[in-house]
C-alpha cells in the first residue's frame, strides 16, 4: 500500500512579487523535495509573474474545500481585509502554523488576538516577534527559510566614475523612510542613488530630488525579477526605513549582504537578528545618523571593505546554522497536534469594526472615532480626527493593510469613506475628500457630522486654500 504524502496548503493575502513571497516559495520547494504535497490558497490578487513561479516550482492552487484534507495549513500573515475575513469563516477541523511575513507588533500588520488564537503553533520570521503578548500562549520559534546565496557574489563595483548607494525593495513610503531624498543627499554631493522595485512614490522622489537641484542624482529604475544584476550595480547598499515599516529579516537585506555590499540601515526590530552595528552594517539611529554613516562609507574604502566582507561571512553563517532540517523538524511538530475546529462565533465582519480590530489597540484614534460617529458625537473627537487625517503611508497602505485597503474591501462602509475623507482633506485634495463624503453620508454617516464637513471642504474649495499643510505622501491615491 502507497502512503499518502502529507498535504500543506499555504494561505497567502496575495500573489505578488516581494521578499514575503519569495521565502514562501523557497519554503514550499524544500518540502516539495522532501516529499510533501504543496498548494496555495490565494486571498487576493495574484500577478502572472509569481503564479507562473510557483507553478513552475510544483506548487498546486487550492481552493477553500480543499482544506478540509489537508494535513496542514499554514497561514502567511500580513494585515489585509481577506486575511482577517478568512480567519472568520467557518472552517472545517485544522492543524495551522502561523507565519507571521511581517515583524507583528507595528501597525497596521499587528498580531492581535483573534489572529492567534487562530493558530496552533507559531512560526516567526524575527526573534522581536515573540514579544507579542498574543502568541506567548502558543508553541513559538524563529524558523529561517534555507536560503543559498553561492550566486550572489560581487563581479564588478558598479560604474567605476560613479559611486552608487542603491536600494532594492518596495519603492514606497509605507516602507522607505519618508525623508530618503534629505537623508541620502546629506551624505555627500559626489553620490547617485538608485533605487529598484515597484511602488507609488516615484514621482515624489524625482519631485523632492529635483527641489534641491539632484534631480539627475536620484534615479527610480522600477521593477526588477534579477536581484543579482541590480545588486552589481551598487557600491553600498542603503536601506533606511520608516518607523512604522513592516520589516522583519527582509530577504532583499540578506541578498545585498551576500553580495557582500557594506550595508547602512536605520535601527529596526524586524532587521536585528541580521545586522550588528560597526560589524556586519553600520546601524544608525536616526537619519542624521544615517546621512553620517553613508557618507562615512563613501570617504573611508577599507570600512566599506571590512563591513561588506563580514556581511557575507555572517549572512551565510545565518543560513547554515539554520538548516532545512529545522524546517523540517518545525512541520513534524505541527503534524503531530490534534486538528481542532476554530470558532469564529461572535467576530465582527463589517467594515469599520474590523480595520479596528485588525490593529490590536481598542483605545487608538480610530475606535475612539468610531464610536464618537456612532454616538452622533464627531466634534468631540476633533483630535483623534486630526491624528486620523495625519495617518502614516504604512496606516494609508492602498495594497496591504491599511486604511485605503479596507475601504476598497468595504466600499459600502460609511465610517471608512469618512475616515479616507478626512486623509484626503489633509492632502488638500479637497474635491476628492468631497467626493467620500457625500457617500460616507449617503451610505449612513449622521448628516450633522457629514454636512458640518462639508460646509469646511465646501469653503476651503470656494476660497482655493487648503485646510492643513499636506503630509508628505502624496503617493496615496483611492483603490
Amino acid at each position: 500500500m502507497i502512503a499518502k504524502r502529507p498535504t500543506v496548503i499555504f494561505v497567502l493575502p496575495n500573489l505578488q512579487p516581494g521578499g514575503a513571497v519569495t521565502s514562501v516559495w523557497l519554503f514550499c520547494q524544500t518540502l516539495i523535495t522532501a516529499g510533501f504535497s504543496v498548494s496555495a490558497l490565494i486571498l487576493g490578487s495574484r500577478s502572472e509573474y509569481a503564479f507562473a513561479k510557483f507553478a513552475n516550482a510544483g506548487i498546486a492552487i487550492a481552493e477553500r474545500a480543499d482544506l478540509a484534507e489537508a494535513d496542514l495549513v499554514v497561514l502567511c500573515f500580513w494585515n489585509t481585509p481577506a486575511v482577517h475575513a478568512f480567519i472568520r469563516e467557518p472552517h472545517p477541523p485544522l492543524r495551522v502554523a502561523l507565519r507571521p511575513c511581517v515583524e507583528g507588533n507595528l501597525q497596521p500588520h499587528v498580531i492581535t488576538r483573534e489572529v492567534a488564537d487562530f493558530a496552533d503553533v507559531v512560526w516567526a520570521s524575527a526573534t522581536s516577534t515573540l514579544d507579542n503578548p498574543n502568541i506567548a500562549r502558543l508553541p513559538c520559534r524563529t524558523l529561517h527559510f534555507p536560503r543559498n546565496f553561492a550566486d550572489f557574489r560581487r563581479i564588478s563595483t558598479g560604474n567605476p566614475s560613479e559611486f552608487v548607494s542603491g536600494y532594492l525593495g518596495t519603492v514606497d513610503f509605507v516602507k522607505l523612510h519618508r525623508d530618503y531624498v534629505s537623508m541620502s543627499a546629506a551624505a555627500g554631493m559626489d553620490m547617485v542613488f538608485e533605487l529598484w522595485g515597484a511602488g507609488g512614490a516615484k514621482a515624489a522622489i524625482k519631485k523632492e530630488a529635483k527641489s534641491i537641484g539632484r534631480e539627475n542624482d536620484f534615479r527610480v529604475m522600477g521593477a526588477t525579477d534579477k536581484p543579482i544584476d541590480a545588486l552589481q550595480r551598487f557600491d553600498v547598499f542603503g536601506y533606511p526605513l520608516c518607523p512604522d515599516s513592516y520589516s522583519a529579516n527582509d530577504a532583499t537585506l540578506q541578498e545585498a549582504m551576500a553580495m557582500g555590499l557594506p550595508c547602512v540601515v536605520i535601527d529596526h526590530p524586524g532587521n536585528r537578528d541580521l545586522v550588528r552595528d560597526g560589524e556586519t552594517a553600520l546601524v544608525a539611529s536616526s537619519p542624521e545618523a544615517y546621512s553620517k554613516a553613508l557618507s562615512a562609507l563613501r570617504q573611508d574604502p577599507e570600512l566599506r571593505a571590512q563591513v561588506g566582507a563580514r556581511a557575507a561571512s555572517s549572512i551565510r553563517k545565518f543560513h547554515a546554522d539554520r538548516s532545512s532540517g529545522d524546517m523540517l523538524g518545525a512541520v513534524s511538530d505541527a503534524l503531530a497536534m490534534p486538528k481542532r475546529v476554530r470558532n469564529a462565533a461572535g467576530l465582527v465582519l463589517n467594515g469599520a469594526d474590523l480595520f479596528v480590530s485588525s490593529l490590536g489597540d481598542k483605545t487608538n484614534a480610530f475606535s475612539r472615532n468610531l464610536h464618537a460617529l456612532r454616538q452622533e458625537v464627531g466634534g468631540q473627537s476633533e483630535q483623534d480626527e486630526t491624528e486620523i487625517a495625519s495617518s502614516s503611508p504604512g496606516m494609508c497602505n492602498a495594497g496591504a493593510g491599511g486604511l485605503f485597503d479596507y475601504r476598497a474591501g468595504f466600499p459600502d462602509d460609511p465610517f471608512l469613506r469618512y475616515w479616507t475623507a478626512l486623509v484626503f482633506a489633509r492632502m488638500g485634495r479637497s474635491a476628492v475628500a468631497l467626493a467620500e463624503l457625500h457617500a460616507a453620508r449617503r451610505l449612513g454617516l449622521a448628516p450633522s457630522i457629514a454636512n458640518e464637513r462639508y460646509a469646511n471642504l465646501s469653503a476651503i474649495m470656494q476660497s482655493g486654500g487648503t485646510p492643513v499643510q499636506p503630509p508628505r505622501h502624496d503617493n496615496i491615491d483611492l483603490p
